[in-house]
């Protein structure tokens, strides 16, 4: 992610660290946020597609070689990783946005000790 390469310092450090629990919970949010399959609202409407032969075959190739069902399948999940992918993009402009402000304020150690004691408690 863009995001921990712009975050500088050492692996170990305090900075590093955060960041890669921000961006972890980054992660799990923007997996939350996309539509999955059975959910509410699932409606479905057919929507037909034009595609050279070479790209019929590939699809054909991946329903097969991937455990689809149908190419209705693999489409779906296409735009369901695409939804996911550009949701991410989206938080990490946001995030970085907020990081090159200048109304940040210095973490307190309470703070601090509530981010180790949720690490603490994942671990575990």
């Amino acid at each position: 992610m863009f995001l921990k390469q712009r975050v500088g310092g050492d692996a170990d450090s305090p900075t590093k660290r955060t960041a890669n629990i921000f961006c972890h919970k980054l992660t799990n949010y923007v997996s939350h946020c996309v539509p999955q399959p059975g959910g509410a609202n699932m409606a479905q409407d057919t929507m037909n597609i034009a595609l050279p032969e070479n790209l019929k075959e590939f699809v054909l190739r991946q329903v097969a070689e991937g455990g689809y069902s149908t190419t209705s399948e693999y489409v779906r999940e296409l735009i369901r990783a695409d939804q996911k992918r550009k949701a991410g993009q989206r938080l990490e402009t946001l995030l970085l946005a907020g990081l090159e402000g200048r109304d940040s304020t210095p973490m307190t150690q309470k703070e601090w000790n509530s981010i180790r004691a949720q690490v603490n408690a994942r671990l575990k």
